[in-house]
C-alpha cells in the first residue's frame, strides 16, 4: 500500500516527464550494483556501501538502525541526468519489485524530494516495532511517500 502527503501528490500529479528506454537500463545497472552487495547482519539487512560499520548487536531500535544506514541520493547514482519525479518513481518503484523477487521479509520503503534532491531509504518493518516514518505525512515540509509490502513477519 502507498501513502503520500499532499506535496508528494501535487508534484506527482506536476509530472510530464516521459522516461526514455535506456533510463530503465541505467536504473536497472544501478540496482544490480546495490542488490549485489546486501547484506544481512543481526537481523537487519543492509547496503554494504557502509564497508562493515554497520553493527546492529547492541541496537534496541533496527528500524532506525536500518532506515539511517540504508539510504541512497538517487541523485549521486545519476550524476549526469536531471533526476526528475519520474526516473526517481522509476528507481522507487524497480526497487521495490527487486525487495519483493529476492527478500521473504516484508519492507517498508519511503521516498522524499528536497529541492530537487531524491532519497530512498527502506528498512524491514521488525515484528515489534514502529516504522521509521510518522504515519501523519502531512507534518513533513517536504514530498514524501512510503509503501509497506512483502512478507508477514521478520524472516531472519
Amino acid at each position: 500500500m502507498t501513502y503520500s502527503n499532499s506535496k508528494m501528490k501535487r508534484l506527482m500529479r506536476r509530472n510530464n516527464d516521459v522516461l526514455k528506454p535506456e533510463y530503465l537500463v541505467m536504473v536497472d545497472k544501478q540496482l544490480d550494483k546495490l542488490f549485489k552487495d546486501l547484506r544481512y547482519e543481526n537481523g537487519c539487512l543492509f547496503l554494504s556501501t557502509h564497508n562493515g560499520k554497520a553493527d546492529a548487536s547492541n541496537v534496541s531500535d533496527r528500524v532506525g538502525f536500518e532506515a539511517c544506514f540504508n539510504e541512497i541520493l538517487i541523485n549521486r547514482l545519476f550524476p549526469k541526468k536531471k533526476v526528475t519525479a519520474s526516473l526517481a518513481l522509476t528507481f522507487y518503484s524497480m526497487f521495490i519489485t527487486r525487495l519483493l523477487g529476492e527478500y521473504p521479509q516484508k519492507f517498508c520503503t519511503i521516498l522524499s524530494e528536497d529541492n530537487g534532491r531524491w532519497t530512498y531509504r527502506f528498512h524491514i518493518v521488525h515484528d515489534g516495532e514502529p516504522l521509521w516514518i510518522s504515519e501523519d505525512l502531512e507534518k513533513f515540509a517536504q514530498p514524501i511517500m512510503y509503501d509497506i509490502f512483502g512478507g508477514d513477519n521478520d524472516g531472519v
